[in-house]
């Protein structure tokens, strides 16, 4: 009986001393782990640290507006030599990674106050509460391509109002030119009081860039004001500069290397005639290290294969339309195509990926399954392309074979 619990005493005593190792080596990871956070948090201390030295010497000084002023009112086309701005080149810190956009998608609070914002501005009337709807999760995905600086200069093509508005909103120190596609008439034309700029330049410019045969015009365009006017004082009225040019035939009204960024949303896809020299216009006009933002219809689309398979078009407007040729699709491309144009045209991909941004019109689960079993990268198979380019070099390459003959 004795011998029996000197014998449990033995063991209990020995699984005690089992049990104070333990303790002592899970305390021993417990401080190393505490060690490893402090060291983590300075790390993120520092770098936080850092992009704030880079936002301060990023920010641009005020402008010298006394020949260009984007917001003066009396701006006429007299203004269109524009002066040299700073060179602003985004840090890789200030540009959302392709890792962060992939999952990245608009909350419905988001898209709620969007929606509040556009009826402020008396865009949501009538039918138009339809569109906006079906297009808000679009805008708000475009924004989050931009990169993350203060005072941008900002050319956006085929101007949404709506979308204008969203872009001031969230960057409201950035300039903001609108330019729609379209050529003036020709009173407009006569009505302005520089005429054409000297057709050598122009000859000059369309020999560079190899393709002349379209007779690209270089015109002095008038730049007007539109302001937006809400239905409240509760919301504050903003100013944009706007002008009008055929982006695919025009050499653009702007000097070289002024902007930051160029958008190109949703235009690609209406272009009748030379895309690649839209591709290297934006290349003109942006800074060297500018951002070149390019969204576009994936023809490549789950939902595209889907219809082709059932017999039906691929297209999402490849329709006839009472506007003009440019008022339907009339070619829609896959995301390799879209990166083709950038590389030829002076830019480096530095964002390729596809987005869901419309409700699903179609079933796409038997697709994907087919797909997938050859191995299909599913990131380039959503509804809408997303392509940025960074401008680095103004030295253009041949256009892409697949798309010119």
């Amino acid at each position: 009986m004795n011998q029996n619990l000197i014998q449990v005493c033995q063991q209990s005593i020995q699984f005690n001393q089992e049990l104070m190792e333990q303790l002592v080596t899970l305390s021993s990871q417990i401080d190393q782990l505490h060690q490893s956070r402090n060291n983590q948090q300075i790390t993120l201390e520092m770098m936080d640290n850092h992009l704030t030295d880079i936002e301060a010497e990023t920010e641009l000084l005020p402008s010298d507006t006394a020949s260009f002023d984007p917001l003066n009112p009396q701006l006429t086309a007299t203004a269109v030599n524009l002066p040299a701005p700073q060179l602003l080149t985004p840090e890789p810190e200030q540009l959302p990674v392709q890792l962060e956009l992939e999952s990245w998608e608009p909350t419905p609070e988001q898209c709620e106050a969007a929606m509040k914002m556009f009826q402020a501005y008396k865009f949501c009337q009538g039918g138009a509460v339809e569109y906006f709807q079906t297009h808000v999760k679009r805008y708000l995905t475009t924004l989050e391509l931009i990169p993350r600086q203060k005072g941008l200069r900002i050319l956006e093509l085929g101007s949404c109002p709506a979308f204008s508005l969203l872009l001031k909103q969230k960057f409201p120190d950035a300039t903001i030119i609108l330019a729609y596609n379209d050529s003036p008439d020709e009173k407009t034309l006569e009505d302005n009081s520089e005429g054409k700029l000297a057709q050598d330049k122009f000859q000059k410019r369309s020999s560079q860039d190899g393709r002349d045969k379209y007779n690209q015009q270089l015109f002095n365009y008038p730049f007007s004001v539109i302001e937006s006017e809400p239905q409240s004082a509760d919301w504050p009225i903003y100013r944009f500069s706007y002008t009008y040019f055929n982006i695919e035939k025009d050499i653009w009204p702007f000097e070289d290397k002024h902007f930051d960024v160029v958008f190109c949303m949703e235009i690609l896809e209406h272009l009748l005639v030379d895309p690649g020299f839209s591709f290297r216009e934006a290349n003109r006009v942006l800074k060297d290290g500018g951002t070149f933002i390019v969204t576009t219809p994936n023809i490549a689309r789950y939902e595209s294969v889907d219809s082709i398979l059932s017999g039906d078009t691929p297209y999402t407007f490849g329709i006839y339309y009472e506007s003009g040729p440019y008022g339907r699709h009339n070619r829609e491309y896959v995301p390799r195509e879209v990166a083709r144009l950038g590389e030829c045209s002076g830019f480096q991909t530095d964002l390729l990926l596809t987005a869901n941004v419309y409700p699903l019109s179609r079933d796409i689960r038997l697709v994907q399954e087919l797909l997938a079993q050859f191995n299909d990268d599913p990131t380039l198979r959503k509804q809408n392309i997303l392509y940025r380019g960074i401008k680095v070099t103004d030295q253009f390459k041949s256009y892409p074979p697949e798309l010119y003959g």
